[in-house]
């Protein structure tokens, strides 16, 4: 005999997303039901229920903080990843994955902010940005920022993101005596029609001066 899943009291169970309960019986095949964990609710059939198939959309599933969220945006095309997607939970990786951070320690104490760890949030925001072929930085609008989140990233090409990673800083006392800081030093130079390998040769102390500027110190 079917059941037909009426009592609202009665707690049910899904297979790997938790126990949720019927808020709204209409027929086997219209059901509202509510997770209890996140509150995720959704529309299924006595058949789903009964096969505990149902997913909750809100439940942390990548690298314990990032949930695919109820959108528009799927995570999958015809069982390939979506490269939205790929970009999303390699960012989550980099910051909740232990052993990517034992790899790469210039990661710790990286996040992602609340918001982003919905899936459908984040897609939302990459797909009105010039994201193909480039890459997703953190820490170019705001130097040293740990955190991603559309008030703090961009989309880069490569070339921007190795000068980036490679950027110190430095400081010197220019041709006019004033003291200038300088981060991105190969920049700096090609605005300024200074010689870069003169002017490291200068931070390094291996030469006195280059058209007027010293090291300060």
């Amino acid at each position: 005999m079917m059941n037909n899943y009426k009592d609202k009291s009665k707690v049910y169970s899904s297979a790997k997303c938790g126990d949720f309960r019927v808020v709204q019986y209409v027929s086997h095949k219209l059901i509202f039901i509510e997770f209890i964990g996140t509150g995720y609710k959704a529309i299924v059939t006595s058949r789903s229920i009964s096969e505990r198939t149902i997913k909750d959309k809100m439940l942390p599933s990548v690298y314990g903080v990032g949930f695919p969220g109820d959108g528009e945006y799927k995570p999958r095309f015809k069982g390939v990843k979506s490269k939205i997607y790929v970009a999303w939970t390699s960012m989550l990786q980099r910051c909740y994955d232990q052993g990517f951070k034992n790899r790469y320690p210039t990661y710790i104490g990286c996040e992602v902010c609340p918001e982003w760890h919905n899936f459908q949030v984040f897609a939302q925001w990459m797909s009105m940005q010039d994201w193909k072929g480039m890459h997703l930085d953190k820490d170019i609008i705001v130097k040293g920022n740990k955190t991603y989140g559309p008030k703090y990233c961009k989309f880069v090409t490569e070339e921007e993101n190795l000068i980036e990673a490679h950027a110190k800083s430095y400081s010197f006392i220019s041709d006019k005596g004033e003291r200038v800081d300088v981060y991105n030093l190969a920049k700096f130079c090609r605005d300024n029609n200074l010689n870069c390998g003169n002017m490291c040769q200068v931070q390094m102390g291996n030469r006195i001066s280059s058209k007027g500027w010293s090291k300060a110190i």
